[in-house]
């Protein structure tokens, strides 16, 4: 698993790019690593850690649940988020001592073509502004990130090789890749096995002696916290007077774009055109015409019209026909075999917004600002507090912040309540420490601390109640010794029965015999199937058969695995289909190589930067 997470994290680099990650304060100033006196602060960690773990969620089968995977995972994608700022750190640097450049030009170009900037896939001035507003970042610090992104894609474009492999190279690895394969599989389901096993209850009574440690009880507890995100404080805000105050001092920001109002007519031929210009001319009315005679649907049905345009977005048809004056029509325009005819009606110049009609916007931003600032004024008091070991440092915060206190009900350790279900709160909770420790007597010293999710959550816990985990007694686990037994007992049985069924079939001469006996009774090959390498997953049982060699036909092979629920299947390999791959799959195979290439040569440059750089990383708690 580890080993495709690292492997998708590292390609992204060069398919998303680290770069991307440029929406944090550039007035954050808590840095978590220095790469050669380059410094990256905690906001850009988290958000990239963040757009990291959508990314590795979407890229997932659809049953894989990140909660059901341990705190070992987390972190361990944080830890490749990390490597991959610094990735991104070095190519930025190295690029600079290589003298790649690019212009300023190029740079807007960029900005421009970024898809949150865009509106109907047109660049929308207004968000991109919106935007350094939101975030509190100049158009300097983005045009610094998008350079760095630009240039970092630029250095790897450099050491990718795009050369191609000599075709014998690619014919050979397409043969590997593509190759069928016809087989036969048998299995022993070991549920069936496991119905028909006895166990005694001396059986019972001795495992439940050898091994006390499969019978511990769930850890439990009652907790009670305080919650801390900067949603929350989005409550109790009082804007208004800040409101106008905002609009007078970036009044500059909302602004309504220029634009025009157009009809047109549009028709099938020059003739019809000419005509219609002729018409015009004699003084019929725009909008009768285009309701009677074009042939665009959409415009007719409104007489002609198709609606304001901001200027900065006018398509280039629009533009050719150079209306200037109110009422005034264009020439004939062929556009895509069509004939149109263009009509100016209304124009509006850029104007600034008006406060009611900025008042929803600013509103967002301020409270963006404003919770923000509660939150954080909140959480270093807090870890102020905590410094003392204040055993009421609850009821100090609700005081103080008018915040609430939860109280929970028992719950067990692998079962925390959905709104503190979180593996950090876990760990704090059900520590070595608490279950060694935790008395009436020593309670309130040790067991209220502060638990930090991220940078925009923490949750003060106090630990009003705990029970450490026991040995269960016997007659509340006979079912899960039971099961545990017979189902040893089976795995045995089935190895037997397989082993005993795979010499029969290596040293029968009767290559086609289907059916054998056994403790279920009797079990079949299934019948033949093809399959191919490339369709078939890694983790899949089937992928053994890639692995075995057959002289011919009349001689097939054999083996027998486990799958992922502990049936045993034997596989009988009867043919190698050798067939002569398409083009396609060549130059499908040709690009594997090459990627392949690529990622080494990738590896080799990361391995190059990091062993010649000066870094100096503060401690990070995953």
């Amino acid at each position: 698993m580890k080993k495709a997470i690292s492997l998708m994290i590292i390609l992204s680099i060069f398919m998303t790019g680290v770069g991307s990650y440029f929406l944090g304060n550039e007035n954050s100033k808590k840095y978590i690593i220095k790469i050669n006196g380059e410094q990256i602060h905690q906001d850009q960690f988290d958000q990239a850690f963040q757009k990291e773990k959508y990314f590795f969620l979407k890229n997932m089968h659809q049953e894989f649940l990140w909660k059901d995977h341990d705190q070992d995972l987390e972190n361990f994608i944080r830890v490749q988020v990390l490597n991959k700022l610094i990735q991104e750190t070095l190519l930025s640097q190295y690029s600079m001592k290589l003298g790649i450049k690019v212009s300023e030009d190029k740079i807007k170009e960029e900005i421009r073509n970024l898809s949150i900037f865009q509106e109907n896939g047109k660049f929308d001035k207004r968000k991109y502004k919106s935007f350094l507003l939101r975030n509190q970042i100049s158009g300097k610090t983005l045009s610094q990130e998008i350079k760095k992104n630009f240039l970092t894609k630029k250095v790897m474009q450099s050491y990718f090789l795009d050369e191609f492999l000599l075709p014998s190279e690619s014919l050979e690895y397409a043969k590997f890749m593509f190759q069928k394969r016809k087989i036969q599989t048998l299995t022993l389901p070991i549920l069936q096995y496991q119905k028909l096993q006895n166990v005694s209850e001396e059986e019972m009574e001795a495992y439940y002696q050898n091994y006390p440690d499969q019978f511990l009880s769930s850890r439990k507890a009652r907790i009670s916290y305080i919650k801390l995100d900067i949603e929350s404080q989005y409550e109790n805000l009082n804007l208004k007077e800040e409101e106008f105050e905002f609009y007078k001092k970036n009044k500059k920001f909302f602004t309504n774009p220029p634009k025009n109002y157009y009809s047109m007519i549009q028709l099938d031929s020059i003739k019809d055109a000419e005509l219609m210009i002729e018409k015009l001319s004699q003084g019929f009315s725009f909008e009768e015409l285009a309701k009677k005679f074009s042939t665009d649907p959409f415009s007719a049905k409104k007489n002609g019209s198709i609606g304001w345009i901001e200027k900065e977005f006018l398509p280039q048809v629009i533009v050719s026909a150079n209306l200037k004056k109110i009422g005034q029509i264009s020439k004939i325009i062929e556009f895509e075999g069509k004939y149109l005819i263009f009509r100016l009606d209304r124009s509006i110049n850029k104007s600034y917004k008006t406060f009611l009609e900025s008042k929803s916007e600013i509103h967002d931003i301020l409270l963006k600002s404003k919770s923000s600032e509660k939150f954080y004024k909140i959480r270093e008091f807090i870890l102020e507090e905590i410094k003392e070991n204040s055993s009421d440092l609850l009821l100090k915060t609700q005081k103080k912040f008018q915040m609430k206190i939860y109280r929970t009900d028992w719950f067990e350790n692998e079962n925390l309540p959905n709104s503190i279900d979180f593996q950090e709160v876990k760990k704090f909770i059900f520590s070595q420490n608490i279950n060694q420790d935790f008395t009436q007597k020593n309670q309130n010293k040790k067991n209220i601390g502060i638990v930090e999710i991220n940078k925009n959550l923490l949750f003060i816990i106090r630990i009003e109640d705990y029970c450490s985990e026991f040995v269960q007694p016997i007659h509340l686990v006979k079912e899960k010794i039971f099961k545990l037994i017979s189902f040893r007992k089976a795995y045995e049985k089935v190895e037997k029965d397989g082993k005993f069924i795979l010499d029969q079939l290596r040293n029968d001469q009767n290559v086609n015999k289907k059916t054998f006996f056994s403790e279920i009774g009797k079990i079949s090959f299934q019948n033949e199937k093809t399959i191919s390498r490339r369709e078939i997953d890694r983790s899949s049982f089937l992928h053994q058969a890639f692995n075995m060699s057959i002289s011919n036909r009349e001689n097939p092979s054999y083996c027998m695995i486990r799958d992922g629920n502990q049936n045993l299947i034997i596989i009988k390999l009867t043919d190698i289909i050798r067939e002569y791959p398409s083009t396609k799959e060549i130059e499908l195979a040709s690009s594997e190589v090459l990627r392949n290439f690529n990622f080494i040569v990738l590896e080799s440059l990361f391995f190059n930067l990091f062993s010649h750089a000066k870094i100096d990383q503060k401690k990070m708690d995953f």
